[in-house]
């Protein structure tokens, strides 16, 4: 939470969310190359540069990070496995201290 992020009665909070996908692939990454990407898009096209509403708290932005396209741990147990980061900036009302 940078100090200065906000307004006065207001914080600016980001939150990371993680993503995986996850599909069995029988380490074959030619037959379903296309779909798991696809898929990849999909969520980053849903996040990225985009408002979460109506919520309770007034959401400013939500960001995508990319993490690992396909985790090499995961292919070697026969798993697609890939991963992304939202990064959601809310906007919360400041409490005050007691």
């Amino acid at each position: 939470m940078p100090r200065d992020a906000g307004l006065n009665d207001r914080d600016d909070i980001t939150y990371n969310i993680a993503v995986a996908i996850v599909a069995a692939d029988n380490q074959n990454q030619a037959v379903n190359y296309a779909l798991e990407l696809n898929w990849r898009e999909n969520c980053r096209r849903a996040f990225h540069a985009k408002r979460l509403s109506p919520l309770t708290t007034e959401s400013v932005v939500c960001w995508v990070r990319p993490q690992a396209l396909i985790h090499p741990d995961a292919w070697y147990a026969n798993l697609f496995l890939s991963m992304l980061v939202v990064q959601a900036i809310c906007r919360e009302i400041r409490t005050q201290a007691s």
